[in-house]
């Protein structure tokens, strides 16, 4: 979907949900994706790329986004940024799948990716609960970015 700013400067936000069973479905399914942003009327503005991934940063679905690996002998026409790595690059314990439980250990299967030349000014994993009651099963990914650099 196509937004536009308070300055009429537009940009894509693309949402998705992954399988969390079939690797196949989460390669071709990034495939897709990229091509469905590649392929955007206005190929100037910049995009964000968010949701449920239901897989960890070393998946190859993820390293696809990234730009660091190939499927099916493609790379990523636009390789994408995680805005949590972005300000956190060492953080160690950032698990998103909480399960009602607290536990903040394991993957990071929950992103907010951007195109490169988008300025991410913060971004968290929110651990947030009422008394021990977590409104999801996943924590919140939040990001704060700078959509344009002018």
């Amino acid at each position: 979907m196509r937004l536009l700013d308070r300055r009429g400067r537009g940009f894509y936000v693309y949402n998705l949900h992954l399988d969390h069973v079939g690797q196949l479905s989460r390669e071709k399914s990034v495939l897709q994706v990229t091509e469905k942003i590649a392929s955007r009327q206005h190929p100037q503005d910049m995009f964000i790329l968010m949701g449920d991934f239901n897989a960890g940063e070393n998946n190859l679905a993820i390293q696809y986004l990234k730009g660091s690996a190939q499927i099916d002998g493609r790379s990523n026409p636009l390789p994408m940024a995680d805005t949590f790595r972005q300000i956190h690059p060492e953080e160690e314990i950032v698990g998103t799948f909480g399960g009602f439980t607290g536990k903040i250990d394991g993957d990071k299967i929950d992103y907010i990716f951007v195109s490169p030349q988008t300025q991410t000014k913060s971004a968290d994993i929110l651990h947030t609960n009422k008394d021990g009651r977590y409104p999801s099963d996943h924590y919140p990914v939040t990001a704060q970015i700078r959509l344009n650099n002018k």
